[in-house]
Order: C-alpha cells, then sequence, then structure tokens
C-alpha cells in the first residue's frame, strides 16, 4: 500500500483529526548522551568497581546506562554498564575524582576535544568531559518514556529507576506518561509512525523526536478509555518485572493479552471502527 490509496489516506486523516501532535503536549524530549568516545566513558561494572575502590567518591558521577538495543516493548534489559556523567554542564573540578581522572587519562588524546586527528571532535568543552552539554541530566532522575534510536516497531519502555541513556536512545518526560506508553506501544501508532518515519533497508524506523513529535495523540482526559489504558500498562509493566526474560521476549499468553487489550482501547480512543482496524491489521502484516 501506498499514500496514494484513498482508504489508507482516509485512515490517516482519521487519526490525525481525533489527537493533537506530540510537540504540543506538554512534554520534553532528549536524545541521549553523547559522549564522543563510548570507548572511554562507558564502562563495565569490573571496572566501575575498581575505579570506586580507588576512591569512593567516584560513586557520585559513574550512573547506570541504557543503550537503545537494551530497551523493549515495555520492558529494558541492563547490560550492567556505566556511565561516566562528566557533563560539561556540572563544571565538575575533576581533580576532586583522582580515580576517575586517572582512568580516563589513559585514554590520551584519543578523547581530547581538539577536532585533530585521532581526537573527538572540536569543542570548547574539557578533556575529561562528555562531548555534549548535557544541560538536562536532572531529566535522568525522574520517571520517564525511553526508547530506541532504531527499531522494526514500537518498542517504548517506562523507567522509574534512574537509569542513564546514551546516544542510541530517546528520553520523554513529562505528565501522563502510562497513557502516552500505551499509545506509543500500539499497533495504531506502528501504522501510523511507518507513514511519516524514513525506513532503512531492513525496514525498521528512526525513532528520532523530528518524526516521533508529528505523532497525534487524543488528549488525556478523566474518562474510562483514558484512565483504563493507564491501569492496563500499569498491571501490564507489574507483570513484565515478575517475568523472565524469555517469557518478556516471546510475549507470553498473559502479555499478549494486555497487549490486546491495550490496542482495542486505543483503537476506541481514536474512533476507528472494525473496517479501520482489519486495514491496521493488512499494513502490518505486509
Amino acid at each position: 500500500w501506498t499514500l496514494t490509496d484513498n482508504t489508507i489516506l482516509n485512515l490517516k486523516n482519521k487519526i490525525e483529526k481525533a489527537g493533537k501532535p506530540l510537540k504540543e503536549w506538554d512534554v520534553e524530549i532528549y536524545r541521549g548522551i553523547v559522549t564522543g568516545c563510548n570507548e572511554a566513558f562507558i564502562i563495565d561494572t569490573p571496572t566501575k568497581e575498581k575505579i570506586c575502590k580507588a576512591d569512593p567518591k567516584s560513586e557520585e558521577i559513574i550512573k547506570p546506562v541504557l543503550r537503545g538495543r537494551d530497551i523493549h516493548k515495555y520492558y529494558y534489559e541492563w547490560a550492567g554498564l556505566w556511565i561516566i556523567a562528566t557533563f560539561p554542564a556540572l563544571h565538575l573540578d575533576i581533580d576532586l575524582y583522582p580515580a576517575v581522572k586517572n582512568y580516563l587519562s589513559s585514554f590520551g588524546k584519543k578523547i581530547e576535544q581538539s577536532g585533530e586527528k585521532g581526537c573527538r571532535k572540536k569543542t570548547n568543552n574539557k578533556w575529561f568531559e562528555t562531548q555534549d552539554n548535557i544541560a538536562y541530566y536532572n531529566a535522568f532522575k525522574e520517571n520517564k518514556i525511553i526508547w530506541p534510536d532504531i527499531a522494526l516497531k514500537a518498542n517504548f519502555s517506562y523507567d522509574e529507576k534512574q537509569y542513564y541513556n546514551e546516544a542510541t536512545s530517546f528520553i520523554m518526560t513529562g505528565e501522563h506518561l502510562l497513557y502516552l506508553l500505551s499509545i506509543l506501544n500500539s499497533k495504531l501508532f506502528d501504522f501510523y509512525f511507518n507513514m511519516i518515519s524514513p525506513t532503512l533497508s531492513n525496514r525498521a524506523n528512526r525513532l528520532k523526536k523530528v518524526y516521533l513529535e508529528q505523532f497525534p495523540v487524543p488528549e488525556y482526559q478523566n474518562s474510562e478509555t483514558s484512565m483504563g489504558l493507564e491501569k492496563l500498562v500499569g498491571e501490564l509493566l507489574s507483570l513484565m518485572n515478575n517475568r523472565s526474560i524469555s517469557d518478556k521476549k516471546n510475549a507470553s499468553s498473559e502479555i499478549t493479552d494486555y497487549l490486546n487489550r491495550i490496542d482495542s482501547l486505543v483503537y476506541k480512543l481514536y474512533g476507528l471502527n472494525e473496517d479501520d482496524i482489519k486495514l491496521i491489521d493488512k499494513a502490518l502484516e505486509q
């Protein structure tokens, strides 16, 4: 199917009329942390423990981190990785963290921000700082929706454990996050987003801010549908937390039941009929 198909165009218009673009919502979307040299700034647990043993104060600026590949629909898998959070916006004195300073200095010119060959790109930041300013660092401490920058289908999850995110993922903070999460993880989202996002050779989508902000979402209301979606998502997240990775990956029958119930309420929220739903199912099968 293509956008020249009137039935597809009519359904697209119907979805758009049911909501307002996400950019008009009271939410903030941020890209994950660009370090310029993940080899230096993202470390495994043994390295983190070694640094913190040498100087316990290092704990202050070493945070658990999630990558895009760690994030899935309604759950994530932490890979035991940490980020050295020397953000320029923090204006840190690296001499107060001698073990971190010694570790980072072992990378030599590779982490200098001079733009010279073999170095990171030229910035005004100090050698031990991340490449980007990360003025929004407090957002990582909030409850947030998280997702990978590239995915075959919607892979949005919810984080309330204050993980930090690196550059292959995004975060969203703001109001009614569980309500938004239910819609972003729906079949309706996949159907609509396929029409507005560039598709890669493997048919994956770029889930970048500029495209996501175009997605229309019906306003939250204290209605049976809006509140029902929040309730279902809350229950599903609780269920996910108590299931094995295998159950999550293979979507056990109980998980699948929740996903179907959420999809049904999302369709109702947008005022879709049976023909609309069949069209979405057919499009997603191709």
